[in-house]
């Protein structure tokens, strides 16, 4: 689930393969922990919002930036790549 995918997120860099909107299929490693994600990229009151409920905003790992992905398009969900302990 949603929920499910955010806690994931936000305990480690996870692994999301998806179709994008134009079908393209990407894979990104991203995450919503803040030990991974550079200071001057840091969401502005440390909280990351969603236009809609069924798309996740994420910090993509490899890119350097925000990216974002649509729940349903999701067709793998990997996580605790690099997990805080």
């Amino acid at each position: 689930t949603r929920d499910q995918m955010i806690d994931h997120l936000v305990g480690s860099i996870c692994l999301v393969k998806f179709i994008k909107k134009n079908g393209d299929v990407r894979v990104m490693e991203c995450t919503l922990n803040s030990q991974h994600i550079p200071k001057d990229k840091l969401p502005v009151g440390g909280e990351v919002k969603s236009n809609s409920p069924n798309t996740i905003p994420v910090f993509d790992i490899q890119a350097n930036g925000w990216r974002s992905f649509i729940v349903d398009n999701v067709e793998l969900f990997g996580f605790d790549l690099k997990k805080n302990v």
